[in-house]
């Protein structure tokens, strides 16, 4: 049984495709999703942010392999959303059929990558698509799963997806 960890957003749901249905194609990739549109108004962003994350909608395929690994490894999911928004995330995920894995919330995407940084639990696979978290997993996790972006084709490590298929017949 392996341990899996699970980032939620451009992993299970489409955060950047919600925002590029809203705002229109990024000005440039970067690593951070704030520098994709460096003219839009984020504190409004965030302050409507709750009502953003319940209107995202899932990754294709992403539900029906969890649901068939969660009789099969011990997965978790793990995300950089502040823990203000727990409902919404708990309510996103059941509502789209995911399973009840436990939620780790780290609240920014610094605090993502110190909670892997100090974690001593051995993680085997980390399904992620922020390259600052895929530099810190790097020598933290057995394998990383890149779900592929155009903001994270500056990280060449782990192994590289397009599609929840893809990534089902890798792990075994």
């Amino acid at each position: 049984m392996s341990i899996i960890a699970i980032d939620i957003h451009d992993v299970l749901a489409g955060y950047v495709t919600a925002l590029v249905n809203r705002l229109g194609w990024p000005a440039q990739w970067g690593e951070r999703m704030t520098s994709f549109w460096p003219n839009h108004d984020w504190e409004k962003h965030w302050r409507e942010h709750e009502e953003f994350l319940a209107g995202l909608l899932p990754i294709a395929g992403a539900a029906e392999v969890l649901n068939i690994w969660a009789g099969r490894h011990d997965c978790f999911y793990l995300t950089a959303t502040k823990e203000k928004w727990r409902g919404v995330t708990e309510r996103w995920l059941e509502a789209n059929g995911f399973p009840a894995f436990p939620l780790v919330m780290t609240g920014t995407l610094d605090g993502k990558v110190a909670w892997l940084t100090v974690n001593e639990n051995p993680i085997d696979y980390l399904i992620e698509d922020t390259v600052p978290v895929l530099w810190a997993a790097e020598s933290r996790v057995r394998e990383l799963i890149v779900i592929d972006a155009p903001w994270n084709r500056t990280f060449s490590g782990g192994q590289r997806f397009r599609t929840w298929e893809e990534i089902a017949r890798w792990v075994q």
